[in-house]
């Protein structure tokens, strides 16, 4: 590996504050096997006409979508019965809607458009003159719940976000929504058209990959319509002047009544009976002078950047809604090709046909009538035997609310079965997710007489088959784990198999979904970290310190691994005058086993055991590479909690101190954004940098002014952190060996104890990343290193530990290579060699252990088993304990040793 150049210490004006570090694209590219972020369609949305990451987590969910036939998703989605969509579909065809005057004034412009954008009014026309075409004559239509429903372009307008999202929250623009028209009309009062996304009934997302004039006339001429000029699209032989098209009318023009052309009675009309299903479908190649078909695959029909952009606006609705819906649906048309998507805590569900706009469109247009007669529990808000809006308003005339203040619900007290009468009041947080458990807590007042301590609620979706969270804290109570919440009371509502998804999955029983159920739970009152940390980040050492506590008490005194360390998830209490962190949220708590690993089944989401901005480097890199040949999976470890709450401190000393909004939203994005946007590599990469590289904590992250002083403290936790991991690594690549078999074997040996595990497989690595070690480190209690020269064919050396107390940073060179000064070492055979200190070089580094020297350095050449067996946790050998660890230069060398061609375990062999 060539020698890592050094880098200037940056001048007093230069500060890492105030200079950004390189583009992200320099991270994703060291990734193994990554590609070239803009390269990578798959995880882009556009947003405020530049290119932005969707959450990683969208691309997975839309990707295992289940597909369901076109009129299950109908009956299961939209509750309509099938006998009925047969009726309308039926009706449309029989009155030859599609001849109506604005229908098809705007089908010829939604085919004439050059670029995307000019489809979008087109289209909300379309849309509106089918709702009011089905109000005067369909069947069973006479209004609809929403009274005054719409469609409506917005583009390119982005949608409000949350007053907790700030200026760090996403910027949407959907091409296309429905919404209430009194909503509209209030907006253009106001002379803004920003709509909140709880104003979204339904959303619309176009992608234009190709021009429709010819498919729009082939479909005509089956339809025995009279001819248009392929020019113009006027008919043939007009010599007026070429319209633009529905787009140029004013959206608040009358809608003209209802004019038919007669049929040509020499020419019947023909049907299309086509159905594209996803696994064989077949469209025309909008060439009209011949038969010819073209074979296209499914992902063809809908492309990944349409399906994300989809994603990604279900994903604002579902946490910027504040639980008020249940479930969003979506519709996406990549040119006349359409797909109807439904989004909940379980997954996403898409329909296998792909309907096109002229060809299918008596069925496009029975259901946009299906969606405007939906219910608001078919707009996704929760079941009226759970949540009661207030009297003051009543669904559907108030629907869709804001959040659920004011709406009221019903749980009992768990020993005396007291019933307790719950109105909730404002919203306190809502969770950033799509499939999953969508936790959202409330300021609550109840009717109890016994209850008098401030309260809130928190409401999730819970996997049905891990342990319940009041349980766990039970448990661990009972265990003397201190720093924990208070539970009051709790009830399972619901669960999502007795919705739609019954519908969705009744077919197929072999289809084993994860089954939800909606949870609620009352604690006492705790406050966010935001309320302490943007006053002063001070405290920030302190609840390190606490939370490192905590979570050694819940693995050995409870047995229970939290396993979802964040910002969100660590709140305070006041008790007198002193600051007391508590640890909330346990839904992805586990109880382990002796050795620290999960009992039992832990879901099918096994990768996603946290929230992703601060989840553990190794767990993100492990989702990274989950679908290699080979791959074998990480478990959920203590020491990953530990590393989450290094990446919480960074978190808090970032985002929460008060500063400009310009220059918060720059420092964010330019770091902890990049925690959570873009293929998982790239974030393995970026993880990478914060706990391997203390060069970069010292000097490439952004911290603000007032948070500074904490940089130090920073780098002695991402020292800690590195250095376990380095003696691990050296340690498993000289246990490496060349036949699969005999690594099973060996395998085999651990699990019986006949030889020790590896250190990577222990849950703190053999406790040099344990909750005591952590802490010596950031007291400044930290190991001096001594860099030493090695040989290419050389076994790296070890050191003897020195004693005292090193919290000096100022040892550690920039890019980690070696300092001016090194000790000599004695070769294994007697001879004394001198250790280079040249600077042309690249050396090899060990930590000194404590030895016999007495303080004083010392150095041995020892072979790797000797390596093996001195990095055991500490062991008594005479009157001395011996501990080594071996930096990234030591790790290549000795990986030398091992079988050539192996698969890496990680990103980055040499770290």
């Amino acid at each position: 590996m060539p020698k890592v150049p050094r880098v200037r210490s940056p001048s007093p004006r230069a500060t890492p504050y105030t200079k950004c570090p390189k583009p992200v694209r320099d991270a994703i590219r060291k990734g193994r096997g990554a590609t070239p972020y803009k390269m990578d369609v798959a995880c882009l949305v556009t947003s405020s006409h530049t290119k932005r990451t969707v959450h990683p987590y969208i691309r997975e969910d839309v990707e295992t979508a289940k597909r369901v036939p076109l009129q299950v998703w109908v009956r299961a989605a939209l509750g309509l019965p099938e006998d009925q969509f047969v009726e309308w579909v039926r009706h449309i065809a029989d009155n030859d809607w599609y001849k109506d005057e604005v229908i098809e004034e705007a089908l010829i412009a939604f085919a004439r458009a050059s670029v995307e954008t000019e489809r979008y009014e087109p289209f909300a026309k379309l849309g509106n003159r089918i709702f009011e075409l089905a109000k005067e004559e369909l069947p069973g239509v006479d209004s609809f719940p929403i009274s005054d429903i719409e469609m409506i372009r917005n583009d390119p307008v982005h949608l409000n976000r949350t007053p907790e999202d700030d200026v760090l929250g996403a910027k949407r623009k959907p091409d296309l929504l429905v919404v209430r028209g009194s909503k509209i009309r209030t907006l253009r009062s106001t002379k803004s058209m920003a709509f909140d996304w709880t104003d979204v009934l339904l959303f619309l997302e176009m992608k234009r990959e190709k021009p429709l004039v010819e498919t729009l006339l082939a479909w005509r001429k089956t339809q025995g319509l009279p001819g248009l000029d392929p020019r113009t699209l006027l008919p043939l032989g007009s010599t007026q002047p070429m319209k633009s098209g529905a787009a140029k009318k004013s959206a608040a023009a009358p809608i003209p009544t209802r004019t038919l052309r007669p049929r040509p009675p020499t020419k019947p009309p023909v049907k299309s009976k086509r159905e594209l299903d996803s696994d064989d479908e077949s469209v025309s190649d909008g060439d009209s002078t011949g038969p010819k078909k073209q074979r296209i695959i499914g992902s063809e029909l809908v492309t990944m950047d349409a399906k994300l952009q989809a994603g990604g606006y279900a994903l604002e609705i579902a946490s910027c809604t504040y639980g008020t819906r249940l479930f969003s649906t979506g519709v996406v048309l990549e040119d006349d090709r359409t797909s109807l998507w439904y989004y909940d805590a379980a997954g996403v569900v898409r329909t296998q046909e792909t309907l096109s706009l002229f060809g299918d469109f008596e069925k496009v247009a029975a259901i946009l009538v299906a969606f405007a007669c939906c219910e608001p529990s078919q707009w996704g808000s929760l079941p009226p035997s759970i949540v009661i809006p207030p009297s003051s308003a009543p669904y559907p005339k108030h629907f869709p609310p804001k959040n659920l203040k004011g709406h009221t619900l019903e749980m009992r007290l768990p020993i005396t079965k007291e019933k307790v009468l719950i109105t909730l009041g404002k919203p306190i947080f809502t969770q950033y997710n799509l499939v999953g458990r969508r936790t959202f807590l409330y300021e609550i007042k109840t009717d109890s007489k016994t209850l008098t301590k401030p309260m809130v609620a928190k409401f999730s979706y819970q996997v049905t088959t891990r342990k319940a969270e009041q349980k766990l804290l039970r448990r661990a109570k009972k265990a003397g784990v201190k720093h924990l919440p208070e539970v009051h009371m709790w009830k399972d509502f619901w669960k999502l198999s007795e919705g739609a998804r019954a519908i969705f999955h009744e077919h197929d029983k072999d289809d084993q979904y994860e089954d939800r159920v909606f949870r609620g739970l009352v604690y006492t009152q705790y406050f966010p970290l935001k309320e302490l940390f943007s006053k002063s980040c001070e405290l920030i050492p302190r609840m390190v310190d606490q939370m490192l506590d905590c979570l050694h008490d819940l693995r050995y005194k409870a047995k229970i691994l939290h396993r979802d360390i964040s910002c969100n998830n660590i709140m305070y209490e006041m008790r007198g005058t002193e600051v007391n962190f508590i640890l909330i949220d346990y839904d992805w708590a586990t109880i382990v086993d002796d050795e620290g690993h999960p009992i039992g089944a832990i879901g099918r989401s096994k990768h996603r055991t946290g929230t992703l901005p601060f989840m553990a480097f190794d767990l993100v890199e492990d989702m990274a590479y989950q679908n290699e040949p080979g791959y074998r999976p990480i478990a959920h470890v203590l020491r990953h909690d530990y590393e989450s709450i290094y990446y919480v401190a960074i978190f808090c000393s970032i985002s929460y101190p008060i500063m400009k909004k310009s220059t918060k939203a720059a420092t964010y994005r330019s770091s902890v954004k990049l925690w959570e946007s873009g293929p998982y590599e790239a974030i393995a990469s970026v993880k990478e940098k914060l706990c391997r590289k203390p060069s970069h904590i010292k000097r490439r992250l952004l911290l603000p002014p007032m948070c500074e002083f904490l940089r130090p403290y920073f780098v002695r936790f991402c020292r800690a952190i590195r250095r376990a991991y380095l003696v691990a690594d050296v340690e498993d690549s000289d246990d490496e060996e060349d036949d699969e078999e005999e690594e099973d074997e060996e395998d085999e040996d651990v699990r019986q104890g006949k030889i020790r595990a590896p250190r990577s497989s222990h849950e703190t690595l053999g406790g040099l990343l344990s909750r005591d070690s952590i802490k010596r480190a950031l007291a400044g209690k930290a190991r001096k290193v001594y860099y030493i020269k090695v040989e290419e064919d050389e076994e790296p050396p070890v050191a003897a530990e020195t004693t005292g107390d090193f919290s000096d940073d100022s040892y550690e060179s920039e890019d980690g290579s070696m300092p001016t000064q090194v000790p000599k070492t004695t070769g294994t055979k007697g001879t004394v060699r001198k250790a280079a200190a040249t600077k042309s070089a690249p050396a090899k580094k060990a930590v000194a252990t404590k030895g016999s020297t007495r303080g004083k350095p010392a150095t041995v050449k020892a072979t790797g088993k000797q390596i093996a067996v001195a990095k055991e946790p500490p062991i008594k050998r005479g009157n001395s304990k011996v501990q080594v660890v071996i930096t990234s230069k030591a790790v290549k060398a000795q990986s030398t040793t091992t079988r050539r061609g192996a698969t890496t375990r990680s990103m980055t062999k040499a770290r």
